[in-house]
């Protein structure tokens, strides 16, 4: 007997389990807990706010730097994809809190009531975040790219050669992408530490204590030239490398004796680093107790 009786009388198949809520249905729930809490409201126009701005102080300062014309348009590519750095705790603030609000209002007990699976919780908890934090990040680069044409005019921020003409491809879908890489990578950190001071404590452990932690060793012990490998390859640094497009090591000159990793090469660490932590906390969530 598969049937329930409703009230009208006719039979109708009885109602899905806990167990089998399908992974869409808790997509959308999860976007709509999203959705409703102020923390991505205020979090989400800080990207749609912020990467316009920092577009518009790089377009003027290339234009009213005294830059040639001839290296003008690598310069602004390269130094925007840089300063996208900048957006990098907004997008990670808002990874962890996605997941620490769970267990600090306690509604992970009712979450996990709805989606007894937490692989399949997790999994659409990390895919939300990253649908908001893409859609956020994108309308940002799209008024950046206009932001620019109004302070520079337009005049030579598309003078590149064939080499470069990657740059903005990389800055303005490169930029979004690894902005949502490092909100989910925040959001397994989230998994880990589980509440909300916890898992800021780790970011900025992890893209602002750690990297200078590393550098600040690498002089000290600049015999070791593995510590330099090492730096180059955290991922505060191959987020900033990956959006330069290879192309500051061009106006540069400078070639470095002990491995980094260039432009594309960041772009697969960043992409690991991601599973690495996503794994961790979705791991941890999944074994840890509920109270």
């Amino acid at each position: 007997m598969n049937e329930s009786v409703t009230g009208t009388g006719r039979g109708v198949p009885a109602h899905r389990g806990p167990g089998r809520v399908t992974f869409w249905g808790s997509l959308c729930a999860e976007l709509l807990k999203l959705r409703g809490l102020v923390s991505t409201w205020v979090l989400m126009g800080l990207l749609m706010v912020g990467i316009p701005v920092v577009a518009a102080i790089v377009a003027a300062v290339v234009r009213f730097g005294g830059v040639s014309s001839t290296s003008s348009a690598v310069m602004f590519w390269t130094y925007f994809g840089s300063a996208l750095g900048n957006m990098i705790l907004v997008a990670g603030v808002f990874g962890v809190m996605a997941v620490t609000t769970e267990f600090t209002t306690r509604s992970i007990q009712s979450s996990l009531l709805a989606v007894p699976r937490r692989l399949t919780f997790m999994g659409s908890k990390l895919l939300a975040v990253g649908l908001y934090v893409m859609a956020a990040a994108f309308v940002g680069v799209t008024l950046g790219a206009l932001s620019t044409l109004l302070v520079s005019g337009g005049a030579g921020l598309f003078d590149l050669s064939f080499r470069d003409l990657r740059l903005p491809v990389i800055v303005m879908l490169g930029g979004p992408a690894a902005l949502v890489l490092v909100a989910i990578m925040a959001a397994g950190l989230g998994g880990v530490c589980r509440f909300t001071v916890g898992g800021g404590l780790a970011l900025i452990g992890v893209f602002s204590i750690l990297p200078t932690i590393t550098a600040i060793a690498a002089v000290l012990l600049s015999k070791y030239q593995w510590m330099v490998m090492v730096f180059s390859c955290l991922p505060d640094q191959v987020f900033k490398t990956f959006l330069r497009g290879g192309a500051a090591d061009t106006l540069s000159g400078s070639v470095s004796s002990s491995f980094t990793p260039n432009w594309w090469q960041s772009g697969i660490i960043l992409v690991l680093w991601t599973v690495v932590f996503s794994a961790i906390g979705v791991m941890v969530v999944r074994r840890s107790d509920v109270k």
